[in-house]
This record gives C-alpha cells, sequence and structure tokens, in this order.
C-alpha cells in the first residue's frame, strides 16, 4: 500500500511495484490521448443531411450557422469544461483561447510524473519529490482522475456496470484520489499519510 510522507523538504511517497505500473500506464494512457485532442481552430464538420427528408433540410438551414464547439473526445471533456455551454460561439473562442494552455499544464505535470515514477521502479519504489514536484503530481493526480471520470461518466447519473475494465478504473479513480488527499494532507502538516 502507498505510503506517503514528508522528512524535511522533501516529500516522499512509498509504492508497490504494482502501483508503480498502473499509475505508468495511466498516465501514458493519457498522454496517447491527449494527442488525439483536435486543435481547436479546425472547424466541426457541417452536417449534411441531404435533401431527402424535408424536415432535415429545414433543420439543416436553421442551424446552419451554428456551429458546434470542437471539444475533443467525449471521455476527456472533464479535463476541458465549457464556459459557455449555452452559446456555442463563445464556447468556441474560449477553446481557441485557452486549449493549448491546458493541454500544456496537463502534459507538464504528466512530464513530471513518469521520470520520476520509472526512476522509482528502480529504487524500490521510493519517489523522493521537491516541494514543486510534488505540487505537479497533485495536479496531475487530478487530471488522471478527471480522464477516468469522463470514461466512467461519473459527471452524470450513469449506473456504472460490474464489467472489469469498470470495475478496474473505478478503483484506480478511488486510489488517485487517496493519493490525491495524502499527498495534500502531507504538504499541508508536514507529516505521514498511509
Amino acid at each position: 500500500m502507498s505510503r506517503i510522507e514528508r522528512l524535511g523538504p522533501p516529500v516522499v511517497a512509498h509504492f508497490e511495484a504494482g502501483e508503480l505500473l498502473i499509475l505508468e500506464g495511466t498516465i501514458r494512457r493519457l498522454q496517447e490521448e491527449l494527442q488525439s485532442v483536435p486543435d481547436p481552430a479546425d472547424d466541426v464538420p457541417d452536417l449534411d443531411f441531404g435533401a431527402e427528408s424535408e424536415a432535415f433540410a429545414q433543420w439543416e438551414s436553421e442551424f446552419a450557422d451554428v456551429k458546434q464547439p470542437n471539444m475533443g473526445p467525449a471521455h476527456l471533456r472533464l479535463l476541458y469544461p465549457p464556459a459557455y455551454s449555452s452559446n456555442p460561439a463563445l464556447q468556441q473562442q474560449y477553446i481557441e483561447a485557452n486549449r493549448d494552455g491546458q493541454t500544456d499544464q496537463i502534459s507538464r505535470a504528466l512530464s513530471v510524473m513518469l521520470p520520476e515514477l520509472l526512476a522509482a521502479q528502480e529504487a524500490d519504489g521510493r519517489v523522493s519529490l521537491s516541494r514543486d514536484s510534488a505540487q505537479e503530481w497533485l495536479r496531475g493526480f487530478n487530471f488522471l482522475r478527471l480522464a477516468i471520470a469522463g470514461h466512467l461518466r461519473v459527471d452524470e447519473d450513469v449506473e456504472l456496470d460490474d464489467s472489469d475494465e469498470t470495475a478496474f478504473l473505478a478503483e484506480v479513480y478511488e486510489w488517485l484520489g487517496f493519493l490525491q488527499e495524502s499527498f495534500l494532507d502531507v504538504l499541508m502538516s508536514g507529516g505521514a499519510h498511509t
């Protein structure tokens, strides 16, 4: 089981080998998914319903000037929360102005975490972090949890099924919450948390 403690200035985290592998895999998966986030300036393709249906033709003409924001993969929506959900034009402007910065924050946190995790695999699961690195880890835990929450659709009223993948993701989601809380407790109090 993970143990987080503060030994002087550094924060020291102890992970079991399996925990390191789960955390590494989760980080790598989110890094890969971030590569699939579309450029916010890319136009969302116009819908073409054809002229076969009068109703579709009427709807198409009514909504021809409305562009929906290019939000990227649905399961990453919690990483990029909408600011203007009722106004697609303002939302698209917001995305274009902020998406790169948001993605950079996520990538920075993950790029701090991954090399330290890989080093911990060679150091019996021990990660020694400066206060700044520990802050990036807190952000990283938050981003990982948001990505998993999007997969699990925890922001919707959806019953989770008991499939192996869903159950596993739910456990990882809870565990990341425990790690996030532990890091925060240690940073705020200066003590240990197991």
